[in-house]
């Protein structure tokens, strides 16, 4: 499926666009807690649950490999219901239990909604698209030698401004 280092699989691409989650900051946070990296099969279930999907659709889709139709969903299958609800139980040992440590929930107490998973993690910094915070103004001192026509200060700070610097000029010398 997907590993950190790797392009994401499709649940992970799909969580990513759904939810407006960077998985890969997800992954690493998880990666951290269980000391080791998910499982393929680890890493599917927990990007189909941050796509806030039902628990048959993520059993269909596990077990079958394949989004299932509106006519499969509305049949649902008693065979896949029951792997929904055995995923789950196995995942409670694992995802579930790195995401209660990550999230600093007893692991006696459940999970909370996936709804709220996802707003945990956006609100904790793995958003995706997020904008780092800019610097204001970068102070640096330079000394430039101009060729040719003389230009003034004011030229200049024009000039550089349509190459989209702003400078504030303190001090010129000048050698003529």
């Amino acid at each position: 499926m997907t590993n950190i280092s790797n392009p994401p699989c499709l649940e992970c691409q799909e969580a990513e666009q759904r939810e407006n989650l960077d998985i890969n900051c997800i992954l690493n946070r998880l990666k951290s807690v269980k000391k080791s990296q998910l499982s393929s099969r680890e890493i599917s279930y927990l990007c189909l649950c941050l796509c806030l999907l039902s628990r048959y659709e993520k059993a269909f889709r596990m077990v079958k490999y394949k989004t299932p139709t509106i006519e499969e969903l509305n049949t649902q299958d008693p065979e896949i219901s029951k792997k929904g609800e055995n995923l789950s139980a196995d995942m409670s040992k694992t995802v579930h239990l790195y995401l209660k440590e990550m999230m600093s929930i007893d692991e006696e107490k459940r999970l909370p909604p996936w709804s709220k998973v996802v707003s945990f993690m956006r609100d904790t910094g793995c958003k995706k698209n997020q904008q780092l915070p800019q610097v204001e103004m970068q102070r640096f001192m330079f000394i430039a030698r101009v060729k040719g026509n003389k230009i003034s200060d004011i030229e200049m700070q024009k000039q550089l401004k349509t190459l989209g610097i702003e400078i504030e000029i303190i001090e010129m010398l000048r050698n003529e």
